[in-house]
C-alpha cells in the first residue's frame, strides 16, 4: 500500500489549487505584505498594468503578473514565503540605457547576474523593505520611459 505524504505545501506552491492574492499574501510576514502592497499598487494603479494571478512554473509558481492590454508580462510579483521576488522583463535596448552608477546598489546587484536570452533579461530582486520596494518602483518607471510602446 502507497504511504501518503503529510507534506503540506504553501498556497504559493500548491499548482492544483488556486489560491487567491490574500491566500498568497497571507503566508507573507506582515511587514512583507505591507511591501509587497507597495509595489502591486504602483505596477496596476501607477503603471496602468494589469494584475493576474497565474501559475508560473517553477521558480516562480503562483505569481501576480502584470502586462500592458494585449502585451507580454513585464513584470512578476513573486510571493514566495521563503523568498519574496520582484521581476522585471527588460530588452537588451532598456538594459544597456540603463545608467548603472545612478542605480541604488540593491537594483544593481539584481542586474548584474541577469542573462539575455532572446533579447530579453528578466532580473530578479528580493524585497524585504519599503527601501528596497521605492527602488524598484523607480527603476520599473525609468524602463518604462526608456520603452514607452511596450508598457
Amino acid at each position: 500500500m502507497a504511504r501518503r505524504s503529510n507534506t503540506h505545501r504553501s498556497p504559493w506552491e500548491d499548482r492544483f489549487t488556486s489560491p487567491t492574492v490574500d491566500s498568497l499574501m497571507g503566508a507573507l510576514e506582515p511587514e512583507i505584505v505591507e511591501v509587497a502592497g507597495m509595489l502591486r499598487e504602483a505596477l496596476g494603479t501607477e503603471h496602468g498594468l494589469q494584475e493576474r494571478l497565474e501559475w508560473c512554473g517553477v521558480p516562480w509558481k503562483w505569481s501576480l503578473t502584470y502586462r500592458a492590454a494585449g502585451a507580454d508580462v513585464l513584470a512578476y510579483v513573486v510571493p514566495n514565503p521563503e523568498s519574496p521576488t520582484v521581476v522585471f522583463r527588460l530588452t537588451h535596448e532598456q538594459f544597456n540605457a540603463l545608467p548603472l552608477r545612478k542605480l541604488s546598489r540593491h537594483v544593481r546587484e539584481g542586474l548584474a547576474p541577469t542573462r539575455l536570452v532572446a533579447g530579453i533579461c528578466w532580473p530578479e530582486w528580493r524585497f524585504q523593505s519599503s527601501t528596497q520596494a521605492q527602488d524598484l518602483i523607480e527603476l520599473f518607471g525609468l524602463l518604462h520611459s526608456l520603452a514607452p510602446s511596450e508598457v
